[in-house]
């Protein structure tokens, strides 16, 4: 039997594979905790490991490479890092956390996972840290910006440099720090099912925390200490998670009753619940889909929230084929997801500058193959989650210099002018609105 408390043990497992498998870490967090019967303090504690690891990794490995001198991170062991890693997040981002429990459990993790010599190796480095903890010095912000926000704020170099270069220095700090902060829960009501005041009473009623969104009625912002789908709000169909600013993607699409609907890449199925709530379950929407995991959250979500005339079609976006034409279709792309760092912390170490050319090829084969499906005069939108102009205004001149019988449409219609560019598109930063990073492009086939 393991001598590591469940929390920990879950996150160093979680850890390991998101680090080392590059695979998402909500998703695998939430496999690996069905293996284990957690309280809700529990539960919290394992993700606040996990994502507070994450968003301050870079952090953490600059002050271990200070404490391993002259040994290198490359030299260490996977699950030593981790351990390590683990253990700086208690003594350094979780005040709470009885120092002797942090450093202990640190060193039954590097013995359990590797051996018996890499728990007294951990036990010395930790204790070492403790010691000399007031004399590791950071990069400065002033003679050093690049490094400050390499180390400090923990964001890998070149993500840090192509920002600095875009924004200043002093845009891309703030920036920074609000991809450090733990986001609220953000829902979005079922207005087809009860009015948000009857939402809202549920919700406080169960003592959660309740405040309005900042653009749109219709989004919620919850604290609450308990899990999500313990709510009874949740258990009724009531609310889904989705952020602020994806809801505006919906909107764009400007779906009605009798629509014929294309959504690819379309799981775990925000968008498509939303446009099906748009539509009154009268538009007929094809969600389609490669991964079968997350597809599956979208079928339980359209299960709990009680809309119909949605069919899930497991494909590749870039190949999928129909003999239907489509009056509306979105392509919400796969993307380095640079606007939603926050929440998914993993992105910064799992991907790197050639990620973006690599990746805005396949956005605009997804493009192509979808346009092939709309109607003239029909709708198509692109939206990203990322902050990178390569994967959005790029594909989209790309686009349309291939496609020109499209042209683009101003968002500014549908939604508030200040979340507009002047050329139409729907642009948000999460340090400037408050609310994710999108883009997203509204066009028409002529």
């Amino acid at each position: 039997m393991s001598k590591v408390s469940k929390s920990r043990l879950i996150a160093i497992k979680v850890l390991h594979k998101v680090n080392n498998e590059n695979l998402p870490a909500k998703e695998t967090f939430q496999k690996e905790t069905l293996n284990y019967d957690l309280s809700n303090m529990e539960r919290r504690f394992a993700r606040e490991l996990i994502m507070g690891t994450l968003r301050y990794r870079g952090r953490y490995d600059y002050v271990i490479s200070r404490l391993i001198e002259p040994k290198t991170i490359a030299d260490l062991s996977l699950y030593v890092l981790e351990s390590l890693r683990i253990s700086l997040h208690q003594l350094i981002g979780m005040k709470t956390v009885p120092i002797y429990a942090a450093v202990n459990e640190g060193v039954e993790i590097a013995t359990e996972f590797d051996h018996e010599g890499a728990g007294g190796f951990v036990n010395a480095i930790l204790r070492k840290f403790i010691r000399r903890e007031a004399e590791i010095r950071f990069p400065s912000p002033k003679n050093d910006p690049v490094g400050y926000l390499t180390h400090f704020l923990s964001h890998p170099q070149w993500m840090v440099e192509r920002w600095i270069e875009k924004f200043g220095f002093e845009e891309t700090l703030a920036l920074c720090i609000s991809n450090n902060t733990a986001p609220k829960i953000t829902v979005r009501i079922n207005a087809k099912k009860a009015s948000r005041e009857e939402i809202i009473e549920s919700l406080i009623n169960e003592n959660v925390e309740v405040t309005p969104g900042l653009y749109r009625l219709h989004v919620l912002r919850l604290n609450t200490e308990k899990s999500i789908t313990e709510l009874d709000a949740w258990k009724r169909g009531w609310i889904i998670i989705q952020d602020e600013a994806s809801t505006f993607v919906s909107l764009l699409c400007q779906v009605e009753n009798d629509n014929f609907v294309l959504d690819l890449c379309a799981a775990p199925g925000g968008k498509t619940v939303h446009m099906a709530e748009l539509s009154r379950d009268k538009a007929f929407i094809f969600a389609i889909d490669k991964n079968a995991y997350r597809l599956n959250m979208l079928r339980e979500n359209l299960k709990r929230m009680e809309h119909k005339n949605i069919m899930l079609i497991k494909a590749d976006a870039r190949h999928f084929h129909i003999m239907k034409m489509a009056d509306r279709i979105l392509v919400d792309a796969p993307c380095t997801a640079t606007g939603t760092l926050s929440k998914n912390a993993e992105g910064k170490w799992q991907k790197n500058i050639d990620d973006i050319e690599k990746i805005s090829k396949l956005q605009l084969n997804i493009l192509l193959n979808a346009a092939r499906f709309l109607k003239k005069d029909g709708i198509m939108v692109y939206s990203t989650c990322s902050i990178e102009p390569e994967e959005n205004d790029l594909v989209i001149k790309n686009f349309l210099s291939l496609k020109p019988e499209f042209k683009v449409e101003t968002a500014s219609r549908q939604i508030p002018a200040d979340l507009v560019t002047r050329t139409g598109f729907m642009r948000t930063y999460p340090h400037k609105h408050g609310i994710e990073g999108i883009f997203a492009a509204r066009l028409r086939k002529k």
